[in-house]
């Protein structure tokens, strides 16, 4: 009888460790997913007074603001009792643009970062630590506040070179989401408010970029994250 203790202890710890094994390769799928978002891009706009001729005509320039799409990847981990980190890669179509009144005879418009690939990192506090209690084991839902910064890389620039803008821009989200989980799905939706940090104007010395003195962007948006 001895001599099959062993053998049937080492089955027992193979079953036992394929079973871990499982679950550490199936968990890390069900905490990613897609995301996609409708967003209203709003951009700030300071700029001097410009003289288009000899005759002393001034030039005027004016933003566009619009409703913006983004949609991509994102992966949700919970590092402690009290956070969770969420990266997401995504792209997104904007149309927010700046329009030059040249003499009031014509607008010319130039699209600001019209599509960009978008990398974001946040922060949230889990809904069930905010209630000072643990959330019921197979359901959790509640409020959460959500902080963390976003980088927007133009996939395609403006087709002309003019008005010169930085090929990047920064900025640091705030909001709130609502959080619903349960054994069958995961879902997240968020209000968020995207803060630009980064002056998007160029130094070009010419007639568009000059009179520019600073262009940021700004966002209002609804996201919604679906594991």
């Amino acid at each position: 009888m001895k001599k099959w203790i062993l053998p049937l202890f080492c089955l027992f710890q193979i079953h036992l460790f394929a079973q871990d094994s499982t679950k550490v390769r199936l968990n890390p799928l069900r905490n990613g997913g897609i995301f996609g978002s409708v967003e209203y891009s709003v951009l700030r706009l300071d700029y001097a007074p410009f003289v288009l001729d000899t005759l002393g005509t001034m030039g005027r320039i004016s933003v566009k603001n619009g409703v913006s799409l983004s949609a991509g990847i994102f992966y949700k981990k919970k590092i402690a009792n009290w956070l969770i980190i969420r990266p997401a890669l995504g792209a997104s179509f904007s149309t927010g643009r700046l329009a030059y009144d040249l003499n009031k005879l014509r607008e010319v418009y130039y699209d600001i970062h019209p599509l960009t690939a978008n990398l974001q990192l946040h922060f949230m506090i889990p809904a069930g630590y905010l209630r000072n209690r643990m959330p019921e084991p197979d359901v959790i839902r509640g409020f959460t506040p959500i902080i963390g910064p976003s980088v927007f890389i133009p996939v395609e620039q403006i087709p002309t070179i003019h008005p010169e803008v930085k090929n990047y821009d920064v900025h640091l989200d705030f909001g709130f989401g609502y959080q619903w989980e349960n054994k069958q799905m995961k879902s997240h939706i968020d209000m968020i408010y995207s803060l630009g940090l980064v002056n998007l104007i160029g130094v070009k010395d010419d007639v568009y970029t000059n009179p520019v003195q600073s262009l940021y962007r700004d966002s209002f948006s609804i996201r919604y994250y679906f594991h």
